[in-house]
Formats: structure tokens, C-alpha cells, sequence
């Protein structure tokens, strides 16, 4: 019984340039000598296939481009008239390969041909980063068509289709219809014994040495089988007889989403041989026969008549890179049926370049002003705000957009003092910044800052100039003279005459969202990917007093439903979430009986402003030493990776560097409530009595009420809401991939 999986080569090539060019987009290669590889594309021309045994070797054409070490530093902060042509096309070199019931492609070399020493020389850096495989999982597929699993396999060329044989038998002839860009072709053998195990087998209690033989016998293109059957019905000494038929089958497939083969029993027919037997027990054993196989007694459809139908499972789905393997049709030739349709990317045609990006990295250099200075009322600025002498120096950021992958950096001037002042802040696959901060009172540099930066996109120079380097004296003199800018972008409460508390937004024209519109809000929205976005977050318990008992009261804002009953004293602690990310715009806290605030409210507040985006392990750790600097571990199972951050610094320390975390505060409450997944103090505020009850089903989170001897259910948190581990003056909170890290002040 063969399977072949038939994918036409045209097609084929097509999703095997695309998927080399997303793995080209992250490779950032290191460098070789006095040459960087920038960035690799694949060129615009045919894949070639070069069967070989039981492989077939892809040769998918990639234009390298070359820039040297001097156009780099030639062209800071810009990009260099060498990264736009490249230095030469090579080929990279797949293998299609199979495996058991899968077919496997990988990079095996790069045919570099006659080309310049500084590309030839990339390819085995270039096999080494694009190492992996991509597989082709048919195993489910066959399973789901009740076939055994097979032994062997090979991939050969036939005709314009490049095909994965399994078991096969014969030689290898393409198996596609018009319309399909790749089909699942089954022998007629393997389709007979598909039909043979859909359809029951004749009842023993009827029918004695039954036996059941198909044939294959496809009607043009239709996909057809015979089955005949055999056996002695079971009769009471002395009568004897014999009993035979067929059931004629066709097999049809069903589109998305049934993604079903069906076999239709077209008729099917009946016949008794027998002498000297009354007819009316001829005619019993006729009818219990046939009653048998009605279509409620073989679980299938009736269609009409003998007619009925027998679906089985649904086929899995079967991609390839971001191909769409779609089941359309299935069509019948004297060796079997093909099972397939087009091959789609993103629901339309398979083009090289449809979605993909050929872009090359772009770099923004930005510097800051020493004598200038802005201090935000979320970050805890203040108008009146001075600046200390050693707050000046050099600040600068280099923001690298369409990199693809991050490589790392070099410094190439500057002295050894420069990495420790530098800090590469990803925040997310595609976006890099590169920060240098270095204080004017530091052991003075006397060359310019430096680095080369390397992405899947491009190698670029960046320059941040001669630090600035003042005296102890000049510091002072300077700050004096010192610009501070004072930006209010605090959400504050204001006093109104209506009966509630309102957050006003300082810049209402960036925001035009009201707390009286009607934005439906997640239930629980993933913390870790909203705080990965914070710039800041503010975090305010507000407490209210002269309330009823039992009453309600409700804060909302455009990310966050607060809802919140008072204890039997008529008191109210609701915690307020608070975003600087995006100017959230204005909220409110309200008494639903819509009476006025008339008692006491205070209002405590804590702001975690971002400092730093640092790599996650499976476990990542804070601690803080004495003198205030922040410890953050990111355990990555074999090894671990320290970094240290303090008001003005962030640095990487040593391998061997090992650090004993504060454990971290728990909250203690025994709840009883169904589905709590763990219990989290409200951030900024763990010594508070009120903590949040996470939900292990996703419902909304719980505002516990600690402040008795029970904990109290309060209320529930529309909106997101989560962890952060806190040891003041930091706090650190787990994103995808990332870990954040925040500087915390409070009011």
C-alpha cells in the first residue's frame, strides 16, 4: 500500500524561498575579519531541485551583501552606500529528506561558486545559523485514513511535482489533477482496504464464512470500489444455502471545514442460493440481512433507496513554512486516488514577495541636551525640581527599526569602561534601542564613543561622540544654570460638585475616551504582555468612608472596571490601575446610588516607571543591595545572567557572579473561594489589608477585603491585573520574553 505526498515544484520553490528568507531576516552572522555579511536575501529567480538517491537538494539562489569595517565607520549613524548592492549571489543548499511518516527539510551547505573571499568565506556561519529543520507531518493524515504507518520512504522527481513516497512500489509517476498544486495520493490497494474497514463486516449471527473481497475500479476520475461479499446464511438443520453481493462505492471528498473522505454507498446488492427452502424463509433471511445494513444500523446518512453514506474523520490540517495545504478535490486514476487542492499563503495565491519584507535596518540617532533637563509628574518629578551635579553627562539613544534579529554590539573606541555604560533594550522582535549614559564627574574619556551593532538586517556604526568630562566645581556651576522642563502628566483627582471622584487627563486632546462610554472590557487580559508595553504604570488605593454597608462603588477607566462594596463600618478600599502608557485619558470613581462623595478620601499612590527590559529565563529573581542597586537574575536552566542597575548604569557582571535574592513578601489569606489561583498583594501596596485573588479560569479577579479575621470577597477587577515582585526602590514583572524592571516612587 503506497502514500505519496506530491507538491508541484514551482510551488514548491516558492514556499522554500520564503521560508530561507524569514530564517535569512534573523541570521546576524559574526564577523569575518575586516568584513561583516549586513544582510542576505533571496534573489528574485527559480529554486533549482537536483534529486540525489532518496533526497532531492534544493538550491534556493541568496544575494549576500558585504560591508567592510571602514565603509561602517565611514558612514556613523547612517548607512553605508555598500549595503545597497550585493557582492555576490550564492546558492543555499536544502535537503528534502523523509522520516517515517514526515518529511524533513534542512540546510545542509552554501554553494558559493567563484566568488569574493569575504562571501566565501560566510557560508559556514551561514549553514550554522539557519541549522533546524522544518518537518511536513503526514503521520495524522494517514492515521486518519485507516491506514497503517509506513516503513520506507524516498523523495524523487515526477514530472513537474517533487514527490514523498512512502512504502512505494513502481516507479515514480506524478499524481496530480488539473487544480491541484499538491495532492495525497493513495493506491488502489490502500483505498480498497479503506473501504473495506468503513463498511461493518456481515453479522455472524446471520452469516457463516463470510468473506469480503474489493476492487478497485474508478469510473473515469470518480474514485470507485467494488466490494464483494460471500457466505452461508445460518438456517436450521437441514436447509443449507448460499448468500452473495456487492456493494458499489464511490469515494468523494468533503471541503473545508468537513475536511472528510466519504464513501457513498451508491446501491448495493443481495442474492440467495438455496434449494428446497420455503420461500417465506428465504424471504426472513433476506430481510434480516438487509436489515443490517440500513444506515442507522452501520452509523452512516441515508441518501435514498439502498443509498446512504459513511464519513470519516476529519483530515488534519497539513502546512508547509506559511503554506496552506488546502483540501479541495479528490480525483481517481487506474493506480488510486488523489487527495489535495491549491496551496494558499494567508488565504491567497503563493507569491515570493506577497507579506515578506526585503527591507534593510533603519537606524534614528537622538542625543540629550546635559543642560536640559525633563522630569515627568508620573516618573515623581516636580516643578521645583533642581539638579545635583551628578546628574550631568552624556545621553544618547541609537533606535534601529526592521532588524530582524539582534547579533550584539562591539566598541570600537571609546576604552573598556564603555560596555558597562551601555544598555540594548529589544522591546519586541523588530525594534532595538541602544542607550549610552555616562556622567560628566566619571574618569573622563578621551576618544569618541563608538560601536558597530549587528542585526539580521544590517551592521550599522553608531557614534555618540566625546562624553562630556567636568570637574567637581564645573558640575556645580553647570546645574545651576541647568534647565529643568516639568511635564504634568499625572492623572489627578479633582473636586466636582457631582456626586463623584474624577482622573483628569492633562492632555485631553490626545485622548478623546470618556468613562461614560460604553468600551466592553476583557475579563482578564494578559499582564505580562500589558506591562511589557508600560513606559509607567500608576498604581493608587483609595479609601472611602461614610459609606452604607454593602453599598457599591465603581472606578472605570478605558483598560480597567473596578467594582468594589463597602464593609459593615461603610468603608471602601478600591484599587486604581492607572497606565501613562498611552495617556489613558480621563476616569472616574462613582457611588452607584449616584450619592455624593461626602465622606473621607484619601489617596495613596505608587509609580513604576520602566528602567530597563532585560532577558527571561524560566525563573527570574530581584534583589537589592544596601546601597541601592538592583540585582536582577534570569536563570536560564544551565546557566545564569546577572545584571546590575543603579540610578544611571546598567551593566551585565560576571559569569561565575551569584546572587542571593530577598525572598519576595507573600500574601497569607486563607480563601475560601472555588477556582482561586493564587493570592497577590495589590501592587505598590503588599503590607496593605487588601489583596487580589487571581481566578484559574480566566474570570475576573477578586478584591479581597483583609482587614477582619475572614477575608472578605469585596469586589472584581475588570481588566488586567497581575503580579509584580517588589523590593524598594525596584519591582520587576515577567513579559514575553522579556523581563521588566521599574524604578518605584511613591506620593
Amino acid at each position: 500500500m503506497t502514500v505519496e505526498l506530491h507538491i508541484r515544484a514551482e510551488i514548491l520553490g516558492v514556499l522554500v524561498a520564503r521560508s530561507v528568507h524569514e530564517r535569512l531576516r534573523t541570521a546576524s552572522l559574526p564577523p569575518l575579519g575586516e568584513f561583516y555579511v549586513d544582510h542576505l536575501d533571496v534573489a528574485d529567480e527559480p529554486v533549482r531541485f537536483d534529486p540525489t538517491g532518496t533526497v532531492v537538494r534544493i538550491r534556493v539562489p541568496v544575494d549576500v551583501f558585504v560591508v567592510s569595517r571602514d565603509d561602517l565607520l565611514n558612514a556613523p549613524n547612517d548607512e553605508p552606500a555598500a549595503v545597497r548592492t550585493p557582492v555576490s549571489r550564492v546558492g543555499l543548499i536544502l535537503e528534502l529528506s523523509s522520516d517515517g511518516g514526515a518529511a524533513l527539510l534542512r540546510v545542509v551547505d552554501v554553494d558559493a561558486g567563484p566568488v569574493a573571499a569575504a562571501a566565501g568565506a560566510a557560508h559556514a556561519a551561514i549553514v550554522a545559523a539557519l541549522s533546524g529543520q522544518i518537518r511536513i507531518e503526514l503521520g495524522a493524515v494517514v492515521e486518519a485514513l485507516g491506514l497503517p504507518a509506513p516503513t520506507t520512504s524516498s523523495v524523487v522527481l515526477a514530472g513537474t511535482a517533487i514527490a514523498v513516497r512512502f512504502d512505494p512500489a513502481g516507479p515514480a509517476v506524478e499524481r496530480l489533477f488539473p487544480g491541484q498544486d499538491w495532492g495525497l495520493f493513495v493506491s488502489g490497494g490502500a483505498i480498497e482496504q479503506l473501504v473495506q474497514n468503513r463498511l461493518p463486516a456481515l453479522p455472524p449471527a446471520l452469516v457463516t464464512s463470510a468473506s469480503v473481497t474489493p476492487h478497485w475500479r474508478p469510473a473515469g476520475t470518480t474514485p470507485h470500489v467494488d466490494l464483494d461479499y460471500a457466505g452461508k446464511p445460518v438456517l436450521p438443520d437441514p436447509f443449507t444455502a448460499d448468500v452473495d453481493g456487492t456493494f458499489f462505492c464511490d469515494l468523494t471528498l468533503l471541503g473545508a471545514p468537513e475536511q472528510k473522505v466519504r464513501v457513498i454507498v451508491r446501491d448495493w446488492s443481495l442474492h440467495i442460493h438455496a434449494a428446497g427452502i420455503p420461500g417465506i424463509v428465504e424471504s426472513e433471511i433476506e430481510q434480516s440481512i438487509m436489515d443490517a445494513f440500513t444506515p442507522s444500523a452501520v452509523g452512516g446518512t441515508a441518501l435514498g433507496g439502498h443509498s446512504f453514506a459513511i464519513d470519516g474523520p476529519r483530515l488534519p490540517e497539513v502546512g508547509f513554512a506559511d503554506g496552506q495545504l488546502a483540501y479541495e478535490s479528490a480525483y481517481a486514476s487506474p493506480d488510486g486516488m488523489t487527495i489535495g487542492g491549491p496551496v494558499r499563503v494567508y488565504g491567497g495565491a503563493v507569491l515570493l514577495h506577497a507579506g515578506l519584507s526585503w527591507d534593510r535596518v533603519r537606524l534614528v540617532k537622538s542625543s540629550d541636551n546635559p543642560m536640559q533637563v525633563v522630569v515627568f509628574c508620573s516618573q515623581g518629578g516636580s516643578p521645583d525640581q533642581t539638579i545635583s551635579p551628578d546628574s550631568l553627562g552624556t545621553s544618547g539613544d541609537a533606535t534601529f527599526t526592521g532588524i530582524g534579529a539582534y547579533g550584539g554590539f562591539e566598541v570600537v573606541s571609546g576604552g573598556p569602561a564603555v560596555p558597562e555604560h551601555i544598555h540594548v533594550d529589544q522591546r519586541n522582535t523588530d525594534t532595538l534601542r541602544v542607550h549610552f549614559g555616562y556622567s560628566a564627574l566619571a574618569e573622563p574619556i578621551a576618544d569618541r564613543v563608538r560601536l558597530i551593532v549587528r542585526t539580521g538586517r544590517g551592521v550599522r556604526c553608531v557614534d555618540f561622540g566625546q562624553p562630556t568630562s567636568l570637574s567637581a566645581d564645573e558640575a556645580a556651576t553647570m546645574a545651576g544654570f541647568a534647565q529643568v522642563i516639568y511635564i504634568d502628566d499625572c492623572p489627578i483627582i479633582v473636586e466636582h460638585t457631582d456626586p463623584a471622584l474624577s482622573w483628569v487627563d492633562q492632555h485631553p486632546q490626545w485622548n478623546k475616551w470618556q468613562p461614560d462610554d460604553a468600551v466592553a472590557l476583557p475579563e482578564r487580559q494578559d499582564w505580562s504582555a500589558y506591562t511589557a508595553g508600560l513606559t509607567a504604570l500608576g498604581v493608587q488605593l483609595v479609601t472611602l468612608t461614610g459609606l452604607d454597608a454593602g453599598e457599591l462603588v465603581t472606578f472605570r477607566s478605558r483598560e480597567h472596571e473596578v467594582t468594589v462594596t463597602a464593609d459593615a463600618q461603610g468603608r471602601a478600599m478600591v484599587p486604581v490601575f492607572l497606565s501613562v502608557r498611552d495617556r489613558l485619558g480621563p476616569a472616574r470613581l462613582t457611588r452607584v446610588t449616584r450619592r455624593s462623595l461626602d465622606g473621607a478620601v484619601s489617596v495613596r499612590s505608587a509609580v513604576f516607571r520602566r528602567r530597563a527590559s532585560l532577558p527571561a529565563g524560566v525563573a527570574n529573581r530581584l534583589a537589592v543591595e544596601p546601597d541601592g542597586r538592583a540585582l536582577v537574575t534570569a536563570d536560564l536552566g544551565d546557566r545564569q545572567v546577572v545584571h546590575e542597575v543603579t540610578g544611571t548604569t546598567l551593566r551585565a557582571l560576571p559569569g561565575d557572579q551569584r546572587v542571593r535574592p530577598t525572598p519576595a513578601r507573600a500574601v497569607t489569606a486563607d480563601v475560601d473561594l472555588p477556582g482561586v489561583e493564587t493570592v497577590i498583594g495589590v501592587p505598590g501596596f503588599g503590607d496593605e489589608p487588601v489583596a487580589l485573588a487571581l481566578m484559574s479560569d480566566g474570570r475576573p479577579a477578586r478584591v479581597l477585603d483583609l482587614t477582619g479575621g475572614t477575608p472578605r470577597v469585596a469586589g472584581m477587577i475588570h481588566g488586567p491585573v497581575g503580579r509584580i515582585d517588589e523590593q524598594a526602590p525596584w519591582a520587576i514583572a515577567d513579559g514575553p520574553g522579556v523581563v521588566s524592571l521599574f524604578h518605584v516612587t511613591r506620593n
